[in-house]
């Protein structure tokens, strides 16, 4: 074989193992094409079988759900769980997250509240989360500047269910109710979580009942005691006690002294948890469910729960519903006073008076006074007509405060400071509880009359009238006249009325001397106006006085001398 065939040979091989590995390639192009391909439809398929299985998931964003006051979403078909959103009204002012939400025909659990739920809710006042909530979104609360009120039911939170920032920039006085057995945990979690300001508290649960027999009694819900009448004043929101002193009476009125009390509920009956099935009524403040309206309108009475806004419904699986179960046991009430020697007291006078029925018939208690000791009992507080399970017009129960009220007046001991005490005991299965109220105080000043003639010598003989400004309401009418009124008579220079008060309108300013009986040989003196003004401090107590050119008014502990000039 010559050299050139040999070359040609060798350049036509090389040709056909080029050609044969293009053809390999090719080969292996298709053959990882048909694998992707068979890849890509095993992926498509799979995941076409997640959406149909899941498909109402997949949508949840697209589908969210409204129910009531907000918005949900379907977060597991299987668990049977669901997200709560927002609420359906940006101004909203309350919301409840409540334990379960009924979405088409299944119940689910509401398991977490969404980020931002709430964020810039400025409106926003009161919450109520429920006891299946395990998660709390990220700022789900952020610059909710007006939330004071959270009321927290779950026991499932943990630091890693509360996003950051959950409770940041809400109201600087924010308090929020926990569970009992969660109070420790909950407070530093909640710190961690935007709830660290001075004001900003987190409590325990408030249970008004009495379950443990060995359990001291509780203090009253709330009460309280002061001079003047107002046992017809409310005080559904006050808690603790009022007590307040007085300078405004003087001798010739009758002083009346009110205590007022509201015992708590637990002491009434409490509410019990049953399974149940059909219509229902729940409150959408607390979240709390009531097989009737009858129910839910005594858990707004003795909870004092604003359940305005609450819905209706029916269910046919089981549910656990509130039942009120009153409790048959009396609750014996002492009401105690300790009255200063100053004051007496006008016998019969004693008034028991329910908050909304008005003055109770004298046979349902009893009154002994002794010395200066006045004690009202009533045997059975809870029984009628003190308390009453039936409607009224405004669909609530009628568990008022029973106040006792009665009258003194001053007498010839009456001094500077007459300081009454006052103290109220209950007793109920067999333990008994006392409150010790304090003391409150009428303050006075007292009146001497000096008569002298141009030359500074004493005058005997003539006789004086007190007159002091009061406002005077003609009756039927709400509108005043102010006058002077006299409160002493045929008064001698030289004695001391007692008892004498500064009045506290604007437009009773003064007190007036007038002179009603002229001594022999001298001209009738001019009429003297003071102004009379007495300050007290908690262990002290100063009298001042000036005329009507701003003079001064010389003063001996609480006696005022107001000097009386004749001309001859």
């Amino acid at each position: 074989m010559s050299k050139t065939q040999k070359q040609e040979e060798k350049i036509l091989e090389k040709f056909e193992k080029t050609k044969d590995d293009k053809k390999q390639k090719k080969r292996r192009k298709r053959k990882n094409a048909a694998s992707l391909l068979a890849i890509l439809l095993l992926t498509f398929c799979s995941i076409a079988a997640i959406f149909e299985k899941n498909a109402f998931i997949a949508n949840a964003a697209s589908t969210d759900a409204k129910v009531d006051n907000g918005w949900y979403a379907v977060t597991s078909e299987d668990s049977l769980t669901a997200q709560y959103k927002k609420p359906s009204k940006k101004d909203c002012t309350w919301a409840n997250i409540p334990n379960t939400v009924k979405i088409g025909n299944k119940e689910y659990k509401v398991a977490n509240i969404a980020p931002n739920a709430f964020k810039g809710y400025s409106k926003l006042k009161k919450v109520t989360i429920g006891k299946n909530v395990g998660e709390i979104g990220k700022k789900a609360f952020y610059g909710c500047k007006s939330l004071k009120a959270i009321t927290i039911q779950t026991t499932k939170l943990t630091k890693a269910s509360i996003g950051s920032k959950a409770f940041s920039n809400i109201n600087v006085k924010a308090v929020v109710i926990v569970p009992q057995s969660k109070l420790a945990k909950y407070k530093a979690i909640l710190k961690k979580k935007g709830l660290n300001g001075k004001g900003q508290k987190v409590e325990c649960e408030n249970t008004p009942f009495i379950s443990d027999p060995d359990s001291p009694l509780p203090d009253p819900e709330c009460l309280f005691y002061s001079i003047g009448d107002l046992s017809e004043a409310g005080t559904e929101t006050y808690k603790g006690r009022l007590k307040t002193d007085s300078k405004s009476y003087t001798i010739d009125e009758k002083i009346p002294f009110t205590t007022k009390v509201w015992l708590q509920p637990g002491i009434y009956g409490k509410l019990e948890v049953k399974e149940t099935t059909g219509t229902y009524d729940r409150c959408l403040a607390c979240g709390r469910t009531f097989p009737n309206m009858r129910m839910l309108a005594i858990h707004e009475a003795v909870l004092k729960c604003n359940s305005a806004h609450y819905v209706f419904g029916s269910q046919d699986e089981p549910f656990d519903a509130y039942y009120w179960i009153p409790d048959p046991e009396p609750c014996k009430v002492v009401y105690h006073y300790t009255i200063p020697e100053g004051l007496s007291y006008k016998k019969e006078s004693v008034r028991v008076v329910h908050h909304k029925k008005g003055n109770i018939d004298s046979k349902y208690y009893h009154v002994d006074f002794s010395g200066q000791d006045l004690t009202v009992t009533i045997d059975d507080i809870k029984a009628e007509p003190y308390y009453t399970m039936d409607w009224n017009e405004e669909m609530r129960y009628i568990r008022s405060g029973i106040a006792v009220t009665f009258d003194t007046e001053m007498n010839g001991r009456i001094a500077m400071d007459n300081t009454a005490s006052a103290s109220i005991t209950y007793s109920y299965k067999g333990k008994e509880k006392a409150i010790d109220l304090g003391e409150t105080t009428i303050h006075t000043a007292s009146i001497k009359i000096k008569n002298i003639d141009q030359n500074g010598d004493n005058v005997a003989g003539a006789k004086f009238d007190l007159y002091q400004e009061r406002t005077i309401y003609p009756e039927g009418s709400n509108l005043g006249v102010v006058k002077y009124v006299k409160i002493a008579e045929g008064v001698s220079a030289g004695d001391v009325i007692y008892g004498v008060g500064e009045r506290t309108g604007r437009l009773e300013d003064y007190l007036k001397v007038v002179q009603s009986s002229v001594p022999d040989g001298y001209e009738e003196a001019y009429d003297k106006e003071f102004d009379l003004s007495i300050n007290a401090g908690s262990s002290w107590t100063t009298v001042m006085a000036e005329d009507t050119m701003g003079n001064q008014l010389p003063v001996d502990g609480n006696v005022v001398t107001v000097t009386v000039v004749n001309e001859k």
